[in-house]
């Protein structure tokens, strides 16, 4: 009886594959994220490189037991319904809490910042006049709210952008990546990615995995979409893994060109300040490949990238609010429906409010990103803990 349920639940739905996987490789490939491959392979070269592969693997296998999750347990619930039933409500609560309401907080808003920050670099004029304001972070709080009053009109309309936004992003950076590997390089490299490889420090390795697992991080977040996901038994391990297949290979493809075409010179000798490890070394690399046109190109994929992640983040976080609404760990005016749509509007209200009146209270301060990540990635850490626990 149940497994008869659970076939023809796992059938319906109107997501299909495409904007699955969009929705798993959009939400990885953040503005922060970007940020950090260009700082890590600055940093550890060869070094980050082999960081970047343990991540991935580790993450592969990390998706499996989120795939298992959500062909079991196919509800918007997602984290939540999968620790309740393995570990009781109490854990599930905290699990949930942890694994996207608080890095909503904390993750939400560092993408809310850095959008559009990393985008306008590249748009010389536009960013003097925004910053001259101290206001380029508003470029990303208005991303917040269009793409969560494109969720809330429904989940078609909201796979449509996905495909597009994530399909144009993913692109650009592969076709800068390989356009710079080929091109003779103006820095001397005594690695393929940078310095060479160094095993040594076995706490800086340590280190370099833990910024290279941020680059994963996430892409479970399709989960709460499993009701209406088609096939979703087959759909959700199938995105998630080839998601994190075409993220990493964009990044070692990426982290490959960026050194080889940017000189990474110390900007503040005080405070150990390199190029790479800000977001001046995005326009350096497009103009380096593609001149000023390039600059604007790679402007616009970046966009998108901030664009892909946000709208993922509208669709996904919503859902798990009204999932535990249901369940009675939250409020239950969350529950309610759009009379037209069938979307949960209040709780796509909270999940815009809450990165836009933090970056708000911020004020945009760039110096906060690098603790808004590292707390989020704890708090990601505390429930796929649970969730392994779980299942």
């Amino acid at each position: 009886m149940f497994s008869n349920r659970l076939a023809s639940h796992l059938e319906r739905g109107v997501v299909g594959f495409p904007t699955t996987l969009a929705s798993s490789v959009g939400l990885i490939m953040a503005s922060p994220v970007i940020l950090t491959v260009t700082s890590g392979f600055g940093m550890g070269g060869d070094t980050f490189a082999l960081a970047v592969l343990l991540a991935f693997i580790m993450m592969q296998a990390q998706v499996t037991t989120f795939a298992e999750a959500a062909t079991l347990i196919p509800t918007t619930g997602s984290v939540y319904d999968y620790i309740s039933c393995g570990m009781g409500r109490f854990f599930a609560i905290t699990g949930a809490l942890c694994a996207y309401l608080i890095v909503h907080i904390f993750a939400g808003t560092a993408e809310t910042i850095l959008a559009g920050i990393m985008a306008l670099v590249n748009f010389e004029s536009i960013n003097a006049q925004m910053a001259a304001h101290q206001n380029t972070w508003m470029v990303g709080v208005g991303m917040v709210v269009i793409f969560g009053l494109l969720n809330a009109i429904g989940v078609e309309i909201f796979g449509k952008v996905e495909v597009v936004l994530t399909f144009g992003m993913w692109t650009t950076l592969t076709i800068f990546g390989l356009c710079g590997i080929f091109m003779a390089p103006v820095t001397h490299l005594s690695g393929w990615f940078g310095t060479p490889l160094n095993v040594s420090d076995i706490n800086g390795l340590f280190g370099y995995i833990g910024m290279a697992m941020f680059m994963f991080v996430g892409c479970e977040l399709v989960t709460p979409m499993a009701p209406e996901i088609k096939q979703a038994h087959r759909t959700i391990p199938r995105a998630m893994a080839l998601g994190l297949l075409g993220v990493a290979s964009c990044m070692f493809i990426y982290g490959a060109a960026i050194n080889r075409q940017v000189e990474n010179t110390v900007l503040d000798a005080a405070n150990n300040v390199h190029l790479l490890d800000t977001p001046m070394a995005i326009p350096a690399f497009a103009e380096r490949v593609m001149g000023h046109a390039g600059q604007y190109w790679l402007g616009v994929g970046l966009l998108l990238a901030g664009c892909a992640t946000i709208n993922t983040l509208m669709a996904a976080v919503p859902r798990i609010i009204y999932g535990m609404a249901l369940d009675g760990a939250l409020p239950r005016f969350l529950t309610w429906l759009h009379p037209r749509f069938k979307t949960p509007v209040i709780a796509i209200a909270i999940g815009v409010a809450i990165p836009c009146l933090h970056a708000w209270y911020l004020n945009g301060d760039l110096d906060r990103i690098v603790p808004l990540i590292l707390a989020a990635v704890c708090a990601w850490g505390v429930a796929y803990l649970l969730v392994t626990l779980s299942v």
